[in-house]
């Protein structure tokens, strides 16, 4: 009967060789482990043969039986959109249970953000390396590989998860360039002329909007109110003066009404005819 040799390098033997091997661990000493069965595939005939195989298992004591080991499976982190190219994000860890220069190891991304972020690969330091939007992208999901030097190099793995924290980068936009409404001239106080509108790009606090009549000096004596919500309504009876045949007065709109220092404004031009 014919025997074959196979060496195996023990970091790469499971629990059931082991058990046939009886839990033996020999290095550079052939142990016929079981009698197996092959398939030959030979001139398009298939062939049953038993044959002896007799497996040398390599002393692999100075590599890395599993490969690199991440402080954590899963990281989590928080970048503001924006953020200055070079900005540290977050570093990872990993470390390699042999102490010879196997142990060294190599980070790296294995994701489709290579435009987006850097990776240290000696400290393991993620950055933003690109241009970072919130109203793009909210989260991106890393893949971090730790590499060793083993022969075949062994390689661990990590997730990133980075939330994009939104900024007040955006002004709020009305939806038109002035607006134009037309009220009876002897409308009851309190009716509504119209609503202005207004679009925000930002998300949250940052894209929830306020409107107000604007408080210049021509606009104190107009006869409407701009309600927080863009809808403009009467607030005293409209001059009977036929010769007054419009109003026109600013709306202001604000996003982020709590935060004074961060919020962003704009104005519109509003225009009310009366009609007779």
């Amino acid at each position: 009967m014919d025997e074959y040799h196979l060496f195996v390098k023990s970091a790469f033997l499971d629990s059931n060789f082991r058990y046939l091997c009886n839990d033996e661990k020999y290095f550079d000493v052939p142990i016929i482990c079981a009698i197996v069965q092959v398939t030959f595939n030979a001139s398009g005939f298939s062939t049953i043969v038993t044959k002896n195989i007799r497996v040398n298992v390599i002393d692999d004591s100075d590599e890395s039986d599993d490969g690199p080991v991440f402080e954590k499976g899963k990281y989590e982190t928080n970048v503001t959109e924006n953020a200055a190219m070079g900005t540290m994000i977050q570093q990872v860890s990993a470390t390699d249970r042999t102490s010879s220069d196997n142990a060294r190891i190599e980070y790296r991304l294995d994701n489709n953000y290579y435009s987006t972020f850097a990776i240290d690969s000696v400290t393991g330091e993620i950055f933003v390396y690109g241009m970072i939007d919130h109203e793009n992208i909210t989260m991106y999901i890393l893949r971090v590989l730790a590499i060793d030097q083993s022969s075949p190099r062994l390689t661990g793995y990590a997730s990133v998860r980075v939330y994009v924290m939104d900024v007040n980068d955006n002004i709020p936009q009305f939806t038109k360039e002035k607006f134009v409404f037309e009220v009876p001239r002897d409308v009851s106080v309190g009716t509504e002329v119209g609503r202005v509108t207004a679009e925000d790009k930002d998300s949250g606090e940052y894209g929830e909007l306020y409107y107000s009549l604007y408080d210049g000096s021509a606009m104190r004596n107009v006869p409407f109110v701009v309600m927080g919500d863009g809808v403009i309504l009467t607030d005293a009876t409209l001059d009977s003066d036929e010769s007054v045949y419009r109003y026109k007065f600013l709306v202001v709109v604000v996003d982020a009404l709590n935060d004074p220092i961060n919020c962003r404004r704009n104005y519109v031009e509003v225009f009310v005819k009366i009609l007779d």
